[in-house]
């Protein structure tokens, strides 16, 4: 994707284009395959995040389209319903599709 696409991901969120460049470039550090999305085993490998029972259960959650793979664009709209500036009705929504 790119920062290219970089309008959708501004529109769709709380987050600055500064944010925004800051996470993409942990996004891609994340990414171990070579087409730049996030794989379950990505996020599985980093211990603290394997341990919590949660963990697969987000991603679905994330994983929009359920193709098994997480873009950038699904990446930062499952974290802007994490965010501080987020709406409440959105936050326990997420709380209960968890």
């Amino acid at each position: 994707m790119g920062l290219v696409q970089s309008g959708e991901v501004e529109s769709s969120s709380p987050f600055s284009p500064v944010e925004i460049n800051k996470l993409y470039k942990r996004f891609v550090k994340l990414t171990k395959s070579k087409d730049a999305e996030l794989q379950a085993k990505d996020i599985l490998d980093i211990p603290a995040l394997n341990k919590n029972p949660l963990t697969e259960r987000v991603l679905s959650i994330f994983d929009k389209n359920k193709d098994g793979q997480i873009s950038f664009v699904e990446f930062i709209t499952g974290l802007s319903t994490l965010s501080m500036g987020a709406d409440e009705n959105v936050k326990l929504k997420f709380a209960f599709d968890v």
